[in-house]
């Protein structure tokens, strides 16, 4: 379960005294517990990705509006050791073209189910209407 690396990780860095990596590792456990709490469920892996990935668009921002570019890039470089690899557009079209399905709806549907946080949505949508346009 990532929660469990993200924890495991944030003892680590206090541990090594990596006051940077703590930092970030703390603000996202707040905001998965709050957000946890919230909800009224357990912090899934699927609600780390999500975190992790709205964290690293904020940090994207920041850096445009000038901030610490330096402090943001390694914070994202953490953030990202917790997003599962990214399913390429190649690998997206085999499992899609293997789905044998004319409906883009139950093509996302199915790919949601199966490799939630794994891909793209929208390239994934993409190459699932130039299959239904093929078909």
């Amino acid at each position: 379960m990532l929660a469990q690396e993200v924890k495991a990780a944030r003892m680590q860095a206090m541990r090594d005294k990596n006051y940077a990596a703590r930092s970030i590792l703390t603000t996202l456990l707040g905001e998965l517990e709050g957000a946890a709490k919230r909800d009224q469920s357990d912090i899934t892996d699927d609600m780390v990705i999500k975190t992790c990935k709205k964290f690293i668009v904020g940090n994207l921002e920041t850096m445009k509006l000038g901030g610490d570019v330096e402090k943001l890039e390694a914070e994202n470089v953490i953030l990202k050791g917790f997003i599962p690899k990214q399913l390429s557009a190649n690998e997206l079209r085999v499992i899609i073209e293997d789905m044998k399905l004319n409906n883009l709806g139950q093509i996302m549907k199915q790919l949601k189910a199966e490799h939630d946080g794994e891909y793209d949505g929208k390239m994934a949508s993409q190459i699932a209407r130039e299959f239904i346009e093929l078909s």
